[in-house]
């Protein structure tokens, strides 16, 4: 097992403008999904992270030091740091071979006296096989150089902000290092070249995957799927559970409503998608997502003035997890029909992968006929088909007219996922979904490198 560090990146800012970021500029490529990211920062004025990272150690001093990172996607072509226009460091690193959660962290520092060493060790010992990265944050004092450190650490970056080097005010040192069994690990970096104020040094393990970013494609299974409505307008809820959820599942939800006001709802831990009106179609629909958690509850619908139509999906992976990656909502139809595509997916995996599509609709003419949804050819319905495709079916009036939602999925699909046109047995207004997200595993057994997709 051993992690790779595939590339890197630095940037400095000396006051002359708010943000810093890490692009194309700065010999930046884009990176490989499923590989580890972690970016740091260090400056003179409190730093926000690149959005959708996970925060690590940080100290907020006589400087402040940051560490972020996240699984990338392979859209992370500029990363931007958000701050005011003061001195300013910031770094990335690419790492194939590592993943997340990470497995401990520490901060040490000082900003009193003045040194040119400063020491940082781990409160817990660390997984079997871990990357560690250290931070070491400088502030105030001569611009110090050919940095060394402790224990095997190799230095990877050295980025400076201040005047001409010299008498400067950030000064970054970047480190790595591997262990290959559970260890307390600590490092001290010393350099020359003068003293420094403000010190601090920021440490995080993450650990490696089982093959160095190889590993075994994981396996998808749907874990349950329902589908119900009514010819009653009102509230309703909580909407039934699909299966059995365990914290890491990822739980889709797609909800219709025959009304103009946008449906509403209650619930802990929910990620609105779309909640919308198509004012053509005279329908509601709401489009839901979590990663399901211990605190997590089914939604509740509180908007009650049309009757209504939803299904649930859960699907699990067995390596870990599950994180969004992307998401798309589909142009609601402004002319009712019998066909409809979702958006294609945005980003290719090359296994263990699920892509489910989601369409919400309404009749377009008066008649008491459910409306029925064919799925695009190769696609799956719920665990049967009255699981995962809904439909009022009373009513002959206009204002009475019937609404739909539909769930499918498949497992099989790899590279750029391209839906076909689902069927739908009566003419109606309808309206598409796509959600990426993909499998972070839990433990260091399993494998981080591959995604999983799930397109609404």
């Amino acid at each position: 097992m051993a992690a790779t560090l595939v590339q890197k990146a630095q940037n400095s800012n000396s006051a002359t403008a708010a943000n810093t970021t890490i692009g194309s500029g700065q010999s930046w490529a884009t990176p490989t999904s499923g590989n580890l990211l972690v970016a740091w920062a260090n400056s003179d004025i409190s730093v926000t992270g690149p959005s959708g990272w996970t925060a690590g150690p940080s100290i907020v001093d006589g400087n402040a030091a940051y560490v972020w990172y996240k699984i990338s996607n392979g859209t992370e072509t500029s990363i931007t740091f958000t701050h005011s226009a003061f001195n300013t460091t910031v770094g990335v690193l690419e790492y194939s071979g590592a993943t997340v959660p990470r497995d401990v962290q520490n901060t040490a520092g000082t900003s009193s006296g003045s040194s040119t060493s400063v020491n940082v060790s781990a409160t817990a010992t660390s997984s079997t096989g871990d990357l560690w990265i250290c931070v070491f944050g400088g502030h105030s004092g001569s611009a110090g150089t050919a940095p060394t450190w402790t224990n095997s650490f190799t230095n990877q970056q050295i980025v400076y902000a201040g005047t001409a080097n010299t008498t400067i005010n950030c000064a970054t040192f970047v480190a790595d290092f591997q262990n290959t069994s559970a260890a307390t690990v600590n490092t001290t970096v010393s350099w020359t070249g003068g003293t420094m104020n403000d010190r601090q040094s920021l440490l995080i393990a993450f650990p490696l995957t089982s093959s160095g970013g190889g590993g075994t494609t994981p396996t998808i299974s749907l874990v349950g799927s329902t589908g119900i409505s009514s010819n009653t307008a009102g509230s309703f809820g909580p909407l039934a559970t699909p299966g059995t959820l365990q914290n890491g599942d990822f739980v889709v939800v797609v909800v219709t409503q025959n009304q103009t006001t946008a449906v509403t709802f209650t619930g802990t831990g929910w990620t609105t998608l779309s909640s919308t009106v198509n004012t053509t179609g005279a329908y509601a629909p709401l489009i839901l997502y979590q990663i399901w958690g211990a605190s997590s509850t089914m939604p509740t619908v509180t908007s009650s003035t049309g009757k209504w139509a939803y299904c649930t999906m859960a699907f699990r992976s067995d390596s870990g997890t599950m994180v969004v990656e992307n998401t798309a909502v589909g142009t609601g139809q402004t002319t009712a029909g019998t066909t409809l595509a979702a958006p294609a997916s945005s980003t290719a995996k090359t296994g263990g992968n699920v892509s489910v599509l989601a369409f919400a609709g309404r009749k377009s003419a008066t008649g008491a006929t459910a409306v029925t949804t064919t799925e695009p050819t190769g696609w799956i319905e719920g665990t049967t088909p009255s699981q995962s495709d809904a439909s009022t079916n009373a009513g002959t009036t206009a204002a009475l007219q019937q609404v739909h939602a539909e769930l499918c999925y498949d497992l099989s699909i790899t590279g750029t996922i391209t839906p076909g046109a689902a069927t739908f047995s009566q003419s109606s207004f309808h309206t598409g979904y796509h959600l990426v997200a993909y499998g972070v595993p839990s433990t260091v057994t399993n494998f981080a490198g591959w995604g999983l997709r799930v397109n609404l």
